[in-house]
């Protein structure tokens, strides 16, 4: 089958919980609604980025000190959007 053993305990794990409707493919990720990005994070990266020497590090320490919890790589992100 080319499958790895985590992935097959895994599948075994959810059959015996849950049956056949286990085995099913279930979605990865964060459930729709829920994400730590929203407009508000995304208006104060937009103000941050008037200063043009800030870059993700600093603007991710910016937005900590701010009480908003974003990784650097999502800043860049952000950053690279505007």
């Amino acid at each position: 089958m080319k499958a790895h053993k985590s992935t097959v305990y895994r599948a075994l794990k959810r059959w015996i919980e849950k049956g056949e409707e286990g085995l099913d493919n279930s979605p990865h990720g964060r459930s729709p609604g829920v994400r730590k990005l929203d407009l508000g994070a995304i208006e104060a990266v937009r103000r941050l980025q008037q200063k043009p020497e800030l870059g993700e590090i600093r603007v991710h320490a910016a937005l900590a000190r701010m009480g908003i919890d974003l990784s650097p790589a999502t800043c860049g992100r952000i950053l690279t959007l505007n």
